[in-house]
């Protein structure tokens, strides 16, 4: 798969985890024909913010320089906090400089 998703669970930053999510995310790669990286960010209050943000970063930076795709390849997409997480970690990376994904 060319295209990439970096998928960020929902559960109100405290819950859940990529295993809750996997009948939706098995539906989401055959819907989309992609491969997905979903991360299990590391939560509150163990982790306050804004290590979930810098955890959404390493994973995008990842999948640019070890996974070699290309920015305009990978979506970022996620489910209620998950959701939040997708535009928080879009506009840190805006502010980094980093090259932009294709979708928030």
């Amino acid at each position: 798969c060319r295209t990439k998703i970096l998928y960020l669970h929902g559960g109100a930053f405290c819950t859940c985890n990529s295993r809750t999510h996997r009948d939706l995310l098995h539906r989401l790669a055959l819907a989309s024909q992609s491969a997905i990286l979903a991360i299990d960010y590391r939560r509150p209050p163990e982790h306050p913010c804004p290590v979930a943000i810098d955890d959404g970063i390493r994973a995008y930076r990842w999948l640019i320089t070890e996974q070699h795709t290309s920015p305009g390849d990978i979506f970022l997409a996620g489910d209620s906090a998950g959701g939040a997480l997708t535009i928080s970690v879009s506009l840190a990376l805006q502010q980094l400089g980093d090259p932009a994904p294709e979708r928030p």
